[in-house]
């Protein structure tokens, strides 16, 4: 189901490159996934294929670890995530390829199904999204904790944002301020 596309960019030098049509039946775990970048992610650009697009972009960087992705849970609300028949992105056939043979190389697989592709290549862009978001917080808190001057709506923003974007390293911190607030509510 793949289609070629060829583009010619729009400098006089006219280079050519190949674009690359995945259409795939998604499922509840690819729009999962999608809707939950387009929480974090603050690129105005927010059609799926611009957002494959900059998860293709991440994917292509060395020393990804597919198998720790592949592993990562997608919280998959069913209610919530309405699931098209169909899905097309468009990917630059060249990263793809590149991607492709990453994710062969770290299973010893000949073949990478386009829905276990997209679902890794989203997998992995979530994470760093969820990683820049939190290195943004991080940062918003370091210089508050140096002031020693935060409000109580920032510490809500704060805890709010820890607990959205779930990541492991702030599963301890919470658990701890979850036992602080249950402790306050029953004295």
């Amino acid at each position: 189901m793949y289609s070629f596309v060829l583009l010619l960019m729009h400098n006089s030098t006219k280079e050519a490159f190949m674009e690359k049509t995945m259409s795939i039946r998604p499922n509840v775990k690819i729009m999962s996934l999608y809707a939950q970048i387009m929480e974090l992610d603050r690129n105005p650009e927010t059609t799926r294929s611009a957002i494959f697009g900059r998860a293709l972009e991440e994917a292509v960087r060395p020393h990804i670890d597919w198998i720790v992705i592949a592993d990562m849970e997608v919280g998959e609300d069913v209610e919530e995530t309405s699931v098209p028949e169909s899905l097309q992105v468009k990917a630059d056939e060249e990263k793809l390829t590149t991607v492709i043979n990453g994710i062969r190389d770290s299973f010893n697989i000949k073949r990478v199904k386009s829905v276990y592709l997209i679902r890794l290549v989203l997998s992995n862009y979530l994470v760093v999204v969820r990683k820049k978001r939190s290195e943004v917080g991080s940062i918003k808190v370091v210089e508050s904790v140096k002031n020693k001057d935060i409000s109580g709506p920032e510490m809500v923003k704060i805890l709010t944002e820890m607990i959205l974007l779930n990541m492991k390293s702030d599963e301890e911190t919470i658990e701890s301020i979850k036992k602080q607030l249950i402790e306050w509510r029953d004295n």
